[in-house]
C-alpha cells in the first residue's frame, strides 16, 4: 500500500515538474525546481541536503555573523511563505519536508546568535589536525544523533552543539568517509530517519550492558 501511495506521488511530482519549461529564479534562493519540490512534500534526504546546503552557500556570502542572521531569516521567512501540500508526502518514514527545514533553520539561526554575541577580539585558531582518526563503525547521522543527544543532556559540555561538532569531527572518520564535516554533523543531527535512531539507540543499549559487566 506504501509503495502504491509512493508510486502515485511520484508520478504526480513527475507530470508536474514536466510542465516546467524553464527554471526560472522566482525567489532570492528557490527557484521554480525548489518551489514544486516544496509544494508536492519531496522530502527526499538527498533534496533536503541539496536545499539546505544551498540555502547555507547563499548565507556565507556574507563576513558578519549578524548579515549571516539577516539573510538567513530573510531566506526563512520566504521557505514559510512557500505552498506546500500536507495530504502527501514523499518518504512517509520522515518528517513533513517543512518540518525538517523549519528545524533546520531554528538551528543554523541560534548557531549564528552565539557567534554574534562571541568576543571580536578572540583570536580563533585553526583546528589541529590529528595526525590519526579514531574509526567510527556508525554513520554520520547515527554519531550526529548521539552527539546531539549527549549535548543536551549535559553529559558534554561547549558553548554551542555546532562547537561539540567543530571540536569532534575532525578526530572521526567512518569506513566511507575519511574527512567529516562539523556543518554536515549539525545538518544530519535535526533530518534523522528512523533506522538511524533505532540503531543508535540499540548502540546505547549495548555500552549499557557492557559496562554492567565490569
Amino acid at each position: 500500500m506504501y509503495h502504491l501511495q509512493r508510486h502515485r506521488i511520484q508520478k504526480r511530482l513527475i507530470k508536474s515538474l514536466k510542465q516546467i519549461k524553464t527554471i526560472e529564479q522566482r525567489d532570492p534562493c528557490y527557484n521554480t525546481f525548489d518551489i514544486q519540490l516544496i509544494y508536492h512534500n519531496f522530502n527526499s534526504k538527498k533534496f533536503i541536503y541539496y536545499l539546505t546546503d544551498k540555502i547555507k552557500k547563499r548565507v556565507d556570502l556574507f563576513d558578519a555573523a549578524t548579515q549571516k542572521s539577516i539573510q538567513l531569516n530573510r531566506l526563512y521567512k520566504s521557505f514559510r511563505q512557500l505552498c506546500k501540500k500536507k495530504t502527501v508526502r514523499y518518504n512517509e518514514s520522515l518528517e513533513n519536508i517543512s518540518s525538517i527545514i523549519n528545524r533546520w533553520f531554528k538551528a543554523e539561526l541560534q548557531h549564528l546568535a552565539v557567534l554574534s554575541t562571541a568576543p571580536t577580539s578572540k583570536i580563533t585558531k585553526d583546528p589541529v589536525k590529528p595526525t590519526q582518526k579514531i574509526l567510527c563503525n556508525l554513520s554520520i547521522d547515527q554519531m550526529a544523533l548521539i552527539l546531539r543527544a549527549a549535548d543536551d543532556e549535559r553529559i558534554i559540555s561547549a558553548r554551542s552543539l555546532n562547537d561539540v561538532f567543530k571540536d569532534i569531527s575532525p578526530h572521526l572518520s567512518t569506513a566511507r568517509k575519511e574527512t567529516i564535516s562539523a556543518d554536515s554533523m549539525r545538518s544530519k543531527s535535526y533530518n534523522s530517519e528512523p533506522r538511524d535512531k533505532k540503531i543508535a539507540m540499540e548502540i546505547l543499549e549495548k555500552i549499557r550492558l557492557k559496562i554492567k559487566e565490569y
